[in-house]
């Protein structure tokens, strides 16, 4: 039988989760070794977990294979994988005080996962963030972290995992350093009332035993040494062998301070140096060593054995100056790291909104442009229609005058009495007989006194006739002629070899300016855009050629 990859991934993790708490680096190791060259054949994404481990526990660490690991992790897009690199690496940088490090790669995670609800994952590298300002001493900052995920344990209604009651004893931590007590024990009572309500897993009362130890420690801090009795007997009711071992040196530690309060300091020091080894609490990451030594000099001092109570003190006093240097030093660097942080997000939104301002004002353009193109191509075939038209016009009006043109006679010179008499149909009529005849609108300086003259009439009855009965007046009148007049040459492909000037003064205008106004408002268009398009005009399909 095979396991499918999910169940693969799953054994390796379950591997190495087991494989860590072993003591023997060598085992472990070549465990380990064999374990890598499997994953490294067989899974990508279960290879992540070897890289990890191997960056981790190899000796020398090779923190290089975070990387890899990471890459491995995006590659496959699996946001739990990629979480659980970051978290440990962060850990890694953690552990050997490189907190800037840290910092850098749970600021940059925490901001490229943030809203995913990428589950414990996620919440394992902000409840790191929380941690390192914690250790920092920033606890303002931890206290948001811890407040934050506490509300989405609640909101989601989860109580059977150990992190919602960290979060609560963290919280009532920094009450105590705040020496809020109050707080605290407000904390440590809801941690302690929740577990014993939700909590079935193994670690139950584990995590009991240890809450039951801040509420103690709460109460002594405030004074209150009956309450913090109390709680020490409680703890004392639950089985050691479901007490870790650094709960129970804690639970020694509270004890020895209880028999201080109570001015027995014999029974302190039995306590201190027979249930309480301090070489086993330096291998438990010194929680509470700086406050082990403080007590058993105060323990010696009332003893009266000053050389050891002395002694004690200044491994208190080392203890302490070190540990506030190293926090000093931890602060200013996590600090440094936030505050770089801060300014590369900022230059990342300064550049991101860049980039959108960019992509807007391209899109605007290209907005604008499409439509000018619109509006373009619809004004060209508008145009084209106006061409059209004109075309249509020229050939109507062709027609009608093979049909209407008659020879007519000289005209011989009359008075104006005689003219008068004449009706403004008939004036109207001989006078399209002489322009289209004698095409005196070729005459670039023709006037309607000319005309009158050669009407054998009078100017201002000719006005008032072309006025009334042709709605327009005297130039407008000749222009139309001259306006078919440039028409007729340029579809004779008179423009071809001639210019708009040339084209100009062969229809009778006196310049090319006045010219291309009257075409265009005549015809709607100017002379130009007529002479290149009106030879695409297609009579059998009624349409211009090449028109979309």
């Amino acid at each position: 039988m095979t396991l499918d990859k999910e169940a693969l991934r799953h054994a390796v993790a379950v591997f190495y989760d087991t494989l860590s708490g072993d003591g023997n680096q060598k085992d472990k190791m070549d465990w380990a070794d064999k374990m890598f060259d499997f994953t490294a054949r067989f899974d990508e994404l279960a290879h992540v977990r070897s890289l990890v481990f191997r960056a981790v526990h190899a000796n020398p660490q090779q923190p290089q294979l975070f990387n890899k690991a990471f890459h491995l992790a995006e590659k496959y897009g699996r946001k739990t994988e990629m979480n659980f690199v970051q978290h440990n690496r962060s850990l890694y940088f953690m552990e050997w005080k490189q907190f800037d490090s840290a910092m850098f790669y749970i600021l940059s995670y925490r901001d490229m996962a943030r809203g995913d609800g990428d589950g414990e994952g996620y919440r394992n590298i902000t409840n790191t963030l929380g941690d390192i300002y914690y250790h920092a001493g920033l606890y303002d900052q931890a206290e948001d972290i811890y407040s934050e995920l506490l509300l989405q344990y609640e909101q989601e209604g989860v109580w059977d995992h150990y992190r919602p009651y960290v979060l609560m004893n963290n919280l009532g931590q920094i009450a105590l350093k705040e020496h809020n007590y109050p707080l605290a024990a407000q904390w440590f009572t809801r941690s302690l009332e929740m577990a014993r309500l939700h909590l079935t897993v193994s670690y139950k009362n584990n995590t009991m035993a240890y809450t039951m130890l801040k509420l103690a420690q709460t109460a002594l801090d405030a004074g209150e040494v009956q309450k913090a009795e109390q709680w020490l007997l409680l703890v004392d009711s639950i089985p050691k062998r479901l007490i870790h071992t650094d709960v129970q040196a804690e639970c020694q530690f509270l004890r020895g301070r209880l028999f201080l309060f109570r001015n027995q300091p014999e029974s302190a020091l039995q306590v201190l140096t027979g249930g309480l080894s301090l070489d086993s609490l330096q291998n438990k990451g010194g929680r509470f060593i700086p406050d082990v030594y403080r007590l058993v000099s105060q323990v010696y001092q009332q003893l009266g054995n000053y050389p050891m109570a002395l002694a004690a003190s200044q491994h208190y006093v080392q203890l302490t100056d070190s540990m506030k240097a190293r926090e000093h030093l931890v602060r200013s660097m996590v600090i440094l790291a936030d505050r770089n942080h801060q300014q590369s997000q900022e230059e990342l939104k300064e550049t991101k909104w860049q980039v959108q301002l960019l992509w807007i004002i391209v899109f605007v353009v290209l907005s604008v442009l499409i439509i000018v193109s619109v509006f373009a191509r619809k004004l060209y075939k508008a145009k084209l229609e106006l061409v059209r038209k004109a075309l249509k016009y020229q050939e109507d009006t062709s027609t009608r005058k093979d049909l209407s043109v008659r020879k007519t006679e000289p005209i011989t010179d009359e008075s104006d009495e005689d003219n008068d008499l004449q009706s403004p149909e008939e004036l109207i009529s001989r006078l399209t007989e002489v322009m289209v005849a004698k095409k005196l609108y070729l005459n670039t300086g023709l006037s309607i006194l000319d005309v009158a003259r050669e009407l054998s009439t009078n100017r201002t009855y000719l006005s008032k006739a072309i006025n009334n009965h042709l709605k327009t007046n005297f130039p407008g009148f000749v222009n139309d002629y001259r306006i078919k007049e440039a028409i007729s040459l340029i579809l004779s492909g008179y423009a071809t070899d001639h210019t708009i000037e040339a084209l100009a003064s062969s229809s009778g205008f006196a310049n090319r300016n006045v010219f291309s106004a009257a075409f265009k408002k005549n015809t709607g268009v100017v002379p130009s855009f007529f002479i290149a398009n009106y030879h695409r005009w297609d009579h059998q399909t009624a349409s211009f050629v090449d028109e979309e």
